[in-house]
């Protein structure tokens, strides 16, 4: 059987939100035939030690308390950013010119003029970059669907939206590698 080329994702955040990434990223490979094996690479967090607890839980094989060095390492393929909001801009500017893929949770940023800075320089450098929009919002809710509408987003938005947006960033990734995954 021939061996699938890796995509080595870097995780920065591993509040709830890096939880479901790492999940996905994990969980990923088992459910479809991926073009590329996803590897959680590394985790960057907000100190050396919180990022060694929690590689350690999240299936990681590195860590670092920087996220700037996880952005610039050449290993890293992917930079998933589920950091503060207010950090999205900062850490998804220095993954772009460092040439990496991205992958921002939402929201993108904090003001429209940072987002339109993050746009333009995905677009500068040609990049592969996706926002993850796991939830869409609701108009019906009230107090008796409440409940079943938690359970809906966590089991079915969450997780699945994850996977599915991590499973076609692969597959971008394995076509732009000048390969057909469906016959080789």
């Amino acid at each position: 059987m021939k061996q699938k080329p890796e995509l080595r994702v870097g995780l920065i955040g591993s509040g709830f939100m890096g939880r479901c990434h790492s999940n996905a990223f994990r969980s990923v490979g088992g459910l479809f035939d991926l073009p590329l094996d996803p590897v959680a690479d590394m985790l960057a967090d907000i100190s050396d030690e919180a990022a060694a607890t929690n590689a350690a839980a999240m299936g990681f094989q590195r860590y670092t308390g920087d996220w700037g060095k996880l952005c610039v390492d050449p290993a890293i393929d992917l930079v998933a950013v589920t950091a503060p909001n207010a950090l999205h801009e900062p850490i998804v500017l220095a993954a772009l010119a460092a040439g990496k893929s991205v992958y921002c949770e939402k929201p993108l940023s904090t003001t429209l003029e940072c987002a339109l800075r993050m746009t333009e320089a995905a677009e500068k450098v040609g990049a592969v970059t996706m926002v993850g929009f796991n939830f869409y919002g609701r108009k019906d809710w009230t107090k008796k669907n409440l409940i079943n509408w938690t359970w809906e987003f966590i089991h079915n938005r969450v997780t699945a939206n994850t996977v599915n947006r991590f499973k076609q960033l692969c597959e971008w990734k394995f076509e732009n590698l000048g390969m057909d995954w469906k016959t080789e």
